[in-house]
C-alpha cells in the first residue's frame, strides 16, 4: 500500500468505533465482521494453531517500548504509529502490519 494512502488511513481511522471515517462522505467499518464479508475469511471453523516464539515478542516489545505484560490494543497500536511522526521505517512498517494482521484477520486461536 503507497506510504501516502496508508497515512490517509491512518488520519481517518476512528479506533474506538473501528471505522474509517470520510468526513462528508460516511463511514467504513473496519471489524471481523466486515473482513469477513468483504475477503470471504471464516470467522469461525477450524482451529488455526500457531507457535508462540518468544523471543519475538520479547523483540517486538522492546522495539517499540512495550511495558504492559498484554499485547498492544489496536487503538494502542495507531497511537504508535501516530507518534513516529511520519516515519517509513522497518519499524514503521513493522507496527503497521502487526496493527493490519489484528484489524483484518480475525483468528480463531488454540
Amino acid at each position: 500500500m503507497p506510504g501516502d494512502l496508508s497515512q490517509w488511513i491512518m488520519k481517518h481511522y476512528d479506533p474506538e468505533i473501528s471505522q474509517i471515517v470520510i468526513p462528508e462522505r460516511g463511514k467504513i467499518p473496519v471489524d471481523a465482521a466486515s473482513v469477513r464479508r468483504i475477503r470471504g475469511l471464516p470467522n469461525r471453523g477450524r482451529k488455526v494453531c500457531f507457535d508462540n516464539r518468544p523471543e519475538i515478542t520479547k523483540a517486538m516489545y522492546s522495539i517499540y517500548n512495550i511495558t504492559s505484560k498484554n499485547s498492544p490494543t489496536l487503538t494502542e497500536w495507531c497511537k504508535m504509529i501516530i507518534d513516529m511522526g511520519g516515519s517509513s521505517d522497518d519499524d514503521f512498517l513493522r507496527a503497521w502490519l502487526a496493527l493490519f494482521f489484528c484489524a483484518s484477520l480475525p483468528l480463531q486461536l488454540v
